[in-house]
């Protein structure tokens, strides 16, 4: 039976507030990142309720995350989630920790790259997908997995077979579950 994964981008941070590049690097969650956390443990706790299967809790670890996660764990009585360095954040290298802004200044002939998140020094958009690929080949059963916004891009297109240029166009809302089962992705929303 193929897994049945719903997928949770972490909540909003400071750094997302304040349109950084976080990649490997980490910032809190904000007050709103906190309840579209709780609206995401809504969402999943719904989405579960008919479940009887054995359910896998998996989070990356990355702070935002683990946050994410716990807020998650404690409002849908899930047990405590393990960590999977597979579903960290893509790095952005250099650009970890800076503004759009200060990207666009910095390496102004990287404007491709830029809306690709493909910083010169960090991680390929390749070696991303080789490793969310292998996260994939190995998930079976009913898997809760908390992750970030580049690499649920990823995740999500590969998962459905997307160029490049179109899966890094997918959107990435705080606040929402992904279900990703039998060939579809569906966003559930509150």
């Amino acid at each position: 039976m193929p897994a049945e994964i719903y997928l949770i981008r972490h909540g909003e941070t400071e750094w997302n507030k304040e349109k950084r590049f976080q990649g490997n690097m980490d910032s809190p969650l904000t007050d709103l990142g906190r309840r579209q956390a709780v609206s995401s443990a809504q969402i999943l706790a719904r989405a579960l309720k008919e479940k009887n299967q054995t359910l896998t809790f998996q989070t990356s670890p990355l702070g935002r995350a683990r946050e994410t996660a716990v807020i998650i764990q404690e409002h849908c009585a899930l047990s405590k989630p393990v960590i999977d360095l597979r579903l960290r954040e893509k790095s952005m290298g250099s650009w970890d920790g800076l503004t759009h802004e200060e990207v666009k200044v910095r390496w102004p002939d990287h404007q491709h790259n830029w809306k690709m998140r493909e910083a010169p020094d960090g991680e390929t958009f390749d070696l991303c997908r080789d490793r969310i690929s292998k996260w994939l080949g190995d998930q079976s059963g009913v898997v809760v997995a908390v992750s970030h916004g580049v690499t649920s891009r990823v995740l999500r297109g590969h998962y459905l077979g997307l160029p490049r240029e179109e899966a890094m166009r997918l959107p990435v809302p705080q606040g929402v579950v992904w279900r990703i089962y039998r060939g579809k992705v569906d966003v559930l929303e509150s």
